[in-house]
């Protein structure tokens, strides 16, 4: 049986709250943002080949802005081609960002935890799609300094919003959360395993409750898994279970969204 707290963080409501709409439509806004020229050098999240460990490609760190901006080119095919042939891409920080199915650019600038969950279509969310494709890991969208930076609320609206505007496929999407310190590594058969400090596997399986422009987002029942460094998550046979639940009501997260009691009964 699926339960979670109810408790909710005591927070005071501001703002103008926008009518419904009239209708609903997976593709009614333009939310991916398309890259057309080049900017600066790509980087990437830890992805493993044959051997099990990254081979890096030397690339500069950044604004995962600028890293967009090498859709399409040839150092973003050349990346793709090095990990097809048993190799590997990784990176830390914006890195990681550009390296999800959906990135979150931050080319209208940065949002955080208190503000996206208030308007999850606030004009500092936005995305940029097809970057890359990797194997076993569609659906994604990566998120950095996570603990440190208090980002899982930001993460349950860029999951929310890559849900409703139809950004993933099969109507599911996963973001991963990595600490200050941690590093998320990805075999070839999709095995992820945490390291340095504990990720977060953030699940939303259903589309919002609530989720337009200039209304607060409400999502019932995130699942999330809290991985310690060892701890993995496979991405070919996804898990259902061992996770807790959180959830976002009126804009207002449930209450300790880093810990939780896993789920044993999931039916």
């Amino acid at each position: 049986m699926w339960s979670r707290p109810r408790g909710r963080a005591e927070r005071s409501l501001s703002g103008t709250v926008g009518p419904a709409p009239s209708s609903r439509s997976w593709a009614r806004r333009p939310t991916a943002r398309l890259s057309p020229g080049p900017g600066k050098p790509l980087a990437a999240t830890p992805l493993t080949g044959r051997s099990g460990l990254a081979r890096a490609v030397p690339r500069r760190e950044g604004p995962q802005c600028d890293h967009a901006d090498w859709k399409g080119t040839t150092l973003q095919n050349s990346v793709e081609s090095v990990v097809a042939k048993g190799g590997g891409s990784g990176g830390g920080s914006a890195g990681h960002h550009i390296n999800s199915a959906v990135v979150y650019d931050a080319c209208g600038g940065s949002v955080t935890s208190d503000e996206a969950p208030y308007d999850p279509y606030d004009p500092a969310i936005t995305f940029t799609t097809g970057m890359v494709s990797w194997p076993n890991y569609a659906g994604t969208i990566n998120d950095s300094h996570f603990v440190s930076r208090d980002r899982m609320g930001r993460s349950m609206a860029f999951v929310a919003r890559a849900i409703e505007d139809g950004l993933i496929t099969g109507g599911a999407a996963w973001s991963f959360g990595v600490d200050d310190g941690g590093s998320l590594f990805i075999d070839k058969n999709g095995l992820a395993t945490a390291a340095g400090a504990d990720t977060f596997v953030l699940l939303g399986d259903h589309r919002p409750e609530q989720a337009d422009p200039d209304r607060y987002l409400t999502y019932d029942d995130y699942r999330i898994w809290r991985l310690r460094p060892g701890g993995t998550y496979d991405f070919k046979h996804l898990p259902t279970c061992g996770c807790y639940l959180r959830g976002v009501i009126d804009g207002i997260p449930d209450r300790d969204l880093c810990n939780g009691t896993p789920v044993t009964d999931c039916g």
